[in-house]
């Protein structure tokens, strides 16, 4: 059911098979009741796009998370993200303000392959996002320029004040081994 929520795709699929049908009703018919039958799927079809926009699912918020992260890397601003991550991931924060300041990070893109699994039975919730990302850094040692790193990510988040938090992460090479 959630797919409803989280693309507009099956509405519209709904909506062109829908309207075409009745089309052809109405074009073999020529019956009044076709027309009833399109503006109903016509007026259907617009509650579940705004359903599907005023519902934001758990997948969705989390989607959000690392289309807000990917910017805030690419201002190179320490401070600024780590807003993204908890307070309690001490180690993670510990890295990124470490090894973030040694690199100028140009571009950061997340894949289409985000897949999430949530755990709602432990408090706060939990989830765990696996994607590959891409980033282009340079360092300031002028040794790597514009350089595209390919990585398979696995960051673990937890709902903290009501929005998601990241407190660990994994990276490997793309098609294997731990980095």
């Amino acid at each position: 059911m959630t797919i409803f929520l989280e693309s507009p795709y099956p509405a519209i699929v709904f909506l062109v098979l829908a309207e075409a049908l009745l089309a052809v009703v109405l074009i073999q018919t020529g019956s009044g009741k076709a027309i009833l039958g399109m503006l109903g799927v016509l007026l259907f079809s617009a509650v579940l796009f705004f359903v599907e926009r005023a519902v934001v699912t758990p997948f969705e918020e989390v989607e959000q998370y690392f289309d807000q992260v990917a910017p805030a890397l690419e201002t190179n601003d320490v401070d600024h993200v780590l807003e993204f991550i908890s307070p309690d991931a001490r180690v993670m924060r510990a890295s990124l303000r470490s090894r973030m300041p040694a690199f100028t990070i140009h571009k950061v893109r997340i894949g289409n392959d985000l897949a999430v699994t949530f755990n709602h039975t432990v408090s706060p919730p939990k989830a765990e996002a696996t994607f590959t990302g891409r980033i282009t850094v340079s360092d300031h040692s002028g040794v790597v320029s514009n350089a595209n790193f390919v990585r398979k990510f696995t960051v673990k988040l937890r709902q903290e004040n009501g929005r998601w938090m990241a407190y660990d992460y994994e990276e490997r090479q793309p098609f294997g081994k731990k980095l």
